[in-house]
Formats: structure tokens, C-alpha cells, sequence
């Protein structure tokens, strides 16, 4: 009888220290999650999603969609780049513990103008590193 009392309070206290452990070590970071879309309302496959802070960054899957997981807790700037569209920057996000925060974009398309430029050459009448004679005849001429 005392070996089953002995058994049950051991057991209990075993128990008491794991529910402990996990109510004390709960969550610790957070996700932040969303679409990414242009103004028709087509995905943006392969938009960068950014957060500097602590160099975590993922990529917009075929259907705009993008995950990132493990963010510790606290306030961050988040950015969402692609090439041909506007770097769009949302300031002061908030991750909270073993939440997720939805964060839905529509990019901008960034038309990037460059200036003209020309390229222009000549060639030289005799090429002075050329070994060998070079002639050029059209079909007339050997006629």
C-alpha cells in the first residue's frame, strides 16, 4: 500500500513538472503570413518579404501566398520587394506570442526609365596584330 501511495504522489509531482515546463517555456516567437498580389489582382510569384531586424526573409509561392515562422516576439519593419514593382515597407508590426499576423499586399508596378545610350565604334583601315592578307569580293566583282 505505502509502494502505490509512493507510486501516485511521485507520479503527480512528475506530472505538476511538465505541465510547468510547457506553461513556462509556452511560445516564444510568432508568423507572420499573407498574400502578395498587383493591382489586377494577379500574384506576385517570387516577391521578397523581408524583415532586417534579424535577417529573416521569404519568398511569395505561385499563388502569392508566403509564410514566415519563428519571429521573436516584438515590433518589426517589413518589407516587400520585386523587381518591376514598388519596395513597399510597412513599419511597426507587432508579433505577438503563438499568434499569427496576417499582412496582405498589393504592389505597385514600378516603371523604371533609363536614359539613352549610344554606342559607336570604328575600325581601323589596317588591323596591325592581322598576319594575313584579308580581301573582300562581292559576286560582281569575281564575275
Amino acid at each position: 500500500m505505502t509502494r502505490f501511495i509512493f507510486m501516485k504522489s511521485f507520479y503527480n509531482i512528475l506530472l505538476f513538472f511538465c505541465c510547468s515546463f510547457y506553461i513556462l517555456n509556452g511560445g516564444t516567437d510568432g508568423t507572420i503570413r499573407g498574400q502578395i498580389l498587383d493591382v489586377d489582382g494577379e500574384p506576385v510569384i517570387g516577391a521578397q518579404v523581408v524583415i532586417k531586424k534579424i535577417s529573416k526573409g521569404t519568398a511569395a509561392g505561385v499563388d502569392g501566398n508566403y509564410l514566415l515562422l519563428n519571429i521573436p516576439i516584438g515590433t518589426y519593419d517589413v518589407s516587400v520587394q520585386m523587381i518591376g514593382y514598388k519596395t513597399q515597407i510597412t513599419e511597426n508590426v507587432s508579433v505577438t506570442m503563438d499568434q499569427t499576423t496576417w499582412m496582405n499586399f498589393t504592389m505597385q508596378i514600378a516603371a523604371i526609365e533609363g536614359e539613352v545610350v549610344y554606342v559607336t565604334g570604328e575600325r581601323p583601315l589596317v588591323e596591325k596584330g592581322a598576319t594575313s592578307k584579308k580581301i573582300s569580293m562581292s559576286k560582281e566583282q569575281i564575275a
